[in-house]
């Protein structure tokens, strides 16, 4: 997308007006100029613990600092601190969420979400853990990336959204064929059962259950739960022990990671010709727009064109890539 440039005359040639009326022109230029790689302004913060927080995400309380909706918190308080996306609220998904990475190129951000369960303490007692998360409010959406995955001997795992429009997808997992923890790891077949969502959902309400319909089971001393998530496809690997005792559900109890796709932008993206209004997201040059299409609200995300990499929610933010692979030739 070009823009037209303006020039600006000689500060020496201008009277002490013309100087005051352009003075909060050149208090922008020299804020703009001041931020740093990841678009972030003086008093922002853009790292908490091992992970990057690029602009339109954002650490503090001065504006400009994050784009409505992209607030991150940084927690301090353990050995490496841990970074917080601040949402809505959930039944079982508790607000904020931790995020593991975000990837501004991909309009990607990975974070942390709790698994389902179901499990037994004797042969009619049992104790059940959904998940649920709504990002109806959000510029967020649960990714495609993910797989809807399902352990247990009778493992019943339901997954239904309402947004964009209702659907309801569940997988069985069944293995009675034998009792050994060993044997059977990495394909998710006996005792594991997968389903890919083809669509972006906005909310997601994740159960499961035992498959049989009075809901008991039998082999609770052997296999004490069942288990549902929705996790990023190349994250779980099946162990044949995940379903005995109470293991997946003692080795995730931060949870597993989730992959979101968001939409920076409110509204919909420029047509031919338009002229950027003050707010469009998409500032940096050899940068492209597109719209969302899992939300009744507008909304877009921006991505650099091909042969370019980087922010581009920032001035400068999309960089040639042959150029930046070469430093001692281009000051990238």
């Amino acid at each position: 997308m070009q823009y037209s440039t303006m020039t600006t005359p000689s500060l020496q040639f201008l009277s002490q007006q013309q100087l005051l009326l352009l003075l909060p022109a050149v208090i922008l230029l020299v804020v703009a100029a001041a931020a740093d790689a990841q678009g972030q302004l003086p008093g922002c913060g853009h790292k908490c613990g091992n992970i990057d927080i690029p602009f339109p995400f954002g650490i503090g309380i001065g504006p400009g600092c994050f784009v409505d909706g992209f607030e991150v918190l940084c927690n301090d308080s353990y050995h490496t601190p841990r970074a917080f996306l601040r949402g809505t609220n959930g039944s079982y998904f508790p607000s904020p969420y931790e995020l593991l990475s975000i990837a501004v190129e991909k309009g990607e951000a990975r974070v942390l979400a709790p698994i389902a369960s179901r499990c037994n303490t004797d042969i009619n007692v049992s104790f059940s853990a959904g998940m649920y998360m709504d990002l109806v409010v959000t510029p967020f959406a649960v990714s495609v990336s993910n797989v809807l995955i399902g352990v247990g001997a009778t493992a019943v795992t339901t997954m239904q959204y309402t947004v964009p429009a209702e659907r309801i997808f569940s997988c069985l997992a069944y293995d009675f064929g034998s009792v050994r923890e060993e044997g059977g790891n990495g394909n998710c077949t006996a005792g594991c059962c997968e389903f890919s969502p083809s669509t972006l959902t906005k909310d997601v309400l994740l159960s499961v259950r035992y498959i049989a319909e009075d809901q008991t089971n039998m082999m609770w001393s052997t296999f004490p739960c069942a288990y549902g998530m929705l996790v990023e496809k190349s994250w779980y690997e099946y162990y044949r022990r995940d379903m005995f005792r109470y293991t997946l559900l003692n080795r995730t109890t931060q949870g597993v990671p989730l992959t979101l796709n968001f939409a920076a932008g409110k509204g919909s993206c420029l047509a031919k010709g338009q002229v950027p209004p003050p707010e469009y997201a998409c500032i940096s040059g050899n940068s492209s727009c597109a719209n969302a299409t899992y939300s009744d609200t507008p909304g877009y995300m921006c991505k650099c064109l091909d042969g370019y990499a980087g922010n581009p929610y920032v001035a400068n933010g999309c960089q040639d890539i042959v150029e930046c692979e070469q430093p001692e030739v281009y000051p990238c």
